[in-house]
């Protein structure tokens, strides 16, 4: 029995051998199966002559197709093989934890140490301050002639200071003047100054402490104040006119604010009652 053919085919891609492919992958841009064949899977068939050159004057054209590995495609879930590390066993809330419970070992380890502690003294603290002399004054003092003419002048009621003196000091080294508005009183202070040595008697503004029976009247703790005061002995002393006090450095001062500075220091000198 005789083949039959489909006359619009030509005769010489019947002669062709036939070329065999592994079949491809859908969408492969390789190959493609002809829409205009109604052969077998494997038999391929071309469009139109005009389409393709004559096969029949050129050799057997074979492909070779690449070797596709489709393992070096896809992801490999264990991309780490060869890198594997053990996990650590600490964490860092524990860490931390063990930071502060050192670190409060370490303060009960120093409080516990006996290099820590200060060894008990075999004798009391003396508490008793240590007496401090009073500073020179600024003004220099005067004595002879010189303060009996100054004190004549302070206590002489009408005594015409402005006349005599001129606002200048009589004493002998002091250059003061008063300058601007010049006041008798302010110059008055400025002369006595120069005899809180030689008369001191003249200054009632001095530091004369608490008579004996108000420092009875004091607590425990005010009387030890006074005791251990820095500008006194603590010891009781007789003041002008034959009063006994105590708890005063029975220094003079020109100025009341002065002996309240004073007072208000750490001298530990009682105020005037």
């Amino acid at each position: 029995m005789q083949p039959t053919y489909d006359p619009s085919i030509n005769p010489a891609y019947l002669n062709a051998p036939l070329q065999t492919m592994p079949p491809s992958a859908p969408g492969s841009p390789f190959y493609a199966p002809s829409p205009a064949s109604d052969t077998s899977d494997n038999v391929f068939s071309s469009p139109s002559c005009s389409a393709r050159p004559n096969l029949a004057a050129s050799p057997a054209v074979t492909f070779a197709l690449p070797i596709l590995d489709f393992d070096d495609m896809l992801e490999d879930d264990n991309d780490d093989d060869g890198e594997w590390c053990p996990p650590s066993t600490r964490s860092t809330p524990a860490r931390k934890r063990g930071g502060r419970q050192s670190a409060a070992a370490k303060r009960r380890a120093r409080s516990d140490s006996p290099v820590a502690k200060k060894p008990v003294r075999k004798t009391p603290y003396n508490i008793r301050k240590r007496q401090r002399n009073p500073p020179p004054s600024r003004v220099f003092q005067m004595h002879g002639p010189g303060a009996e003419e100054m004190k004549r002048a302070i206590t002489t009621k009408g005594f015409a200071i402005e006349a005599t003196y001129g606002f200048e000091c009589p004493a002998e080294r002091c250059e003061y003047r008063m300058r601007g508005k010049s006041r008798v009183p302010d110059f008055k202070r400025h002369m006595g100054a120069h005899l809180r040595e030689a008369y001191p008697e003249l200054f009632d503004i001095a530091c004369k402490g608490i008579t004996l029976e108000e420092f009875q009247e004091l607590s425990e703790m005010e009387k030890e104040s006074v005791r251990n005061a820095t500008d006194h002995d603590g010891s009781p002393f007789q003041w002008r006119g034959g009063e006994w006090r105590i708890g005063g450095c029975q220094r003079t001062f020109s100025r009341g604010d002065a002996l309240t500075r004073h007072l208000k220091g750490r001298s530990g000198c009682m105020r005037i009652h």
